[in-house]
């Protein structure tokens, strides 16, 4: 039987804020190193030199600070806007990183394809592959979705999202024993979260393995109790379905 529809990424997005960060990863450079003060300048003869004053900040280095803080502040849509007209002026790697994580998160994920379509190896972090792979599953490619999470783990194997994710991807391109491979490591490093029980439920019942998915159902009804409403539809469809077979 063909499993019910799964809690796919956007269904993620608006029932549980621990799946909607991106892996965690360094997004502010670390600050250089302070510089000595300066010894005292001696009394100048009479005929001064003309002091030479510090250059000011590339126009990009000032904009990568503030793209930063619209994507703290979650203005993704503005963002997305403001980093364009900065590429305009002129290629930046960092820009363009941001530029894909705006769109993505403001759901223009053939945007976030397009931004991506120009990053160099050395700017795919697993934050930004994580990202890539993200738009690319809500477009339905799920093989190239699965392809970049997979690239992202090599990087932050520790990070349940990546490999529910992962599990996804592949549970979306009809690889369910490998979703499943994927979904209990995403369990082993996140026990509780209800959506990896209820996805790894769908994939044990696509291969007939009706036991096995009543479990991660039963576990997913267990974890969800505390919050019915909030699970209400999956609660519902279990209950009335898969449950009661």
């Amino acid at each position: 039987a063909t499993p019910a529809q799964s809690l796919t990424a956007p269904d993620v997005v608006s029932e549980s804020p621990a799946l909607l960060r991106a892996p965690t990863v360094e997004v502010t450079p670390s600050a250089p190193p302070a510089k000595p003060a300066a010894a005292a300048a001696p009394e100048e003869p009479p005929r001064a030199r003309t002091a030479v004053s510090a250059a000011p900040r590339p126009v990009n280095d000032v904009m990568v600070e503030d793209l930063r803080r619209m994507l703290a502040a979650a203005r993704y849509s503005e963002g997305a806007v403001v980093a364009k007209q900065v590429l305009e002026q002129g290629e930046n790697g960092q820009v363009r990183v941001l530029l894909v994580e705006f769109a993505a998160r403001a759901g223009d994920y053939t945007g976030a394809m397009a931004a991506a379509s120009s990053l160099g190896p050395e700017h795919r972090s697993a934050n930004t592959r994580f990202w890539i792979g993200y738009s690319s599953l809500q477009l339905g490619d799920a093989a190239a979705a699965a392809q970049e999470f997979g690239a992202a783990l090599l990087r932050d194997a520790e990070n349940p999202q990546l490999w529910f994710y992962q599990g996804l991807a592949l549970q979306e391109s009809g690889r369910h024993g490998q979703a499943i491979d994927a979904f209990h490591r995403a369990r082993e490093l996140a026990p509780d979260l209800p959506e990896i029980a209820y996805n790894t439920g769908l994939s044990w019942w696509a291969l007939g393995e009706r036991e096995r998915a009543r479990a991660a159902f039963r576990h997913f009804m267990s974890v969800t109790a505390a919050a019915p409403q909030r699970y209400a539809a999956q609660r519902e469809r279990l209950l009335t379905g898969y449950l009661s077979r």
